[in-house]
């Protein structure tokens, strides 16, 4: 991740693809939301250590 907190291009591509993959259509839904879930979590993490 670039230290300006944007994601590069290689990074939105890899969770484009994650999220296609799950096949959500009229099921598993609460797989995506797992996922971003866990992602945003990552996220804020990074960004919380980045604070300190």
């Amino acid at each position: 991740m670039e230290e300006n907190n944007v994601l590069t291009d290689t990074e939105e591509l890899k969770i484009l693809s994650d999220l296609v993959a799950i096949k959500s259509v009229n099921d598993n839904e609460i797989l995506v939301a797992k996922y971003l879930q866990k992602l945003l979590g990552e996220r804020n993490d990074k960004l919380s250590h980045r604070k300190k």
